[in-house]
């Protein structure tokens, strides 16, 4: 299905990078979808909401520009906190709730947040995240 061929190692290799891909295209369809449907129902304009957020992590892709910048350098001082994102994320899933849009992902997105806080993550950096979900991270 895709026109790129890149060798990943050894035999079974290429099957396990294949469903982490699938795991994460498919999770951030979701969570796109949900972005898109609380920014319709908010009567915002979808190219200028598309715009605004192609500047952002949110379409540049955390793997890219936030966690090359901190957590892989397992340096976790918060360039923006995990307490602070997870309050972003409550007043969006309020407003969603308010305006009866379904927000699953978001709301698993609150509890893993949550999680991190309840965990002394809650001034860290908010790629805090996945140290505490990599066994193999340094930066716990």
């Amino acid at each position: 299905m895709g026109d790129t061929i890149i060798d990943c190692g050894g035999a079974g290799k290429g099957i396990r990078v294949k469903i982490v891909n699938n795991f994460m295209s498919t999770a951030l369809n979701a969570l796109t979808a949900e972005c898109l449907a609380l920014s319709d129902k908010l009567g915002l304009e979808r190219e200028l909401s598309i715009e605004v957020m192609s500047g952002t992590a949110a379409i540049k892709s955390h793997m890219l520009t936030t966690y090359p910048a901190k957590v892989f350098k397992n340096d976790l001082t918060s360039a923006f906190a995990v307490e602070l994102a997870h309050k972003d994320l409550l007043i969006s899933l309020d407003l969603a709730e308010s305006l009866d849009v379904k927000m699953e992902m978001g709301l698993a997105a609150s509890a893993v947040y949550k999680e991190a806080k309840d965990n002394g993550r809650g001034k860290q950096d908010w790629t805090a995240l996945y140290a505490m979900r990599s066994p193999d991270s340094q930066s716990k």
